[in-house]
């Protein structure tokens, strides 16, 4: 997980987990 996303943004989380899931791209277009 890249540490310079804010956690503590409840958006950012989500994107946080797929990042963890090897799928980010598909947290950018939720």
């Amino acid at each position: 997980v890249n540490s310079a996303f804010p956690s503590q943004n409840i958006t950012f989380v989500s994107y946080e987990l797929l990042w963890d899931d090897g799928d980010f791209n598909e947290g950018v277009v939720m």
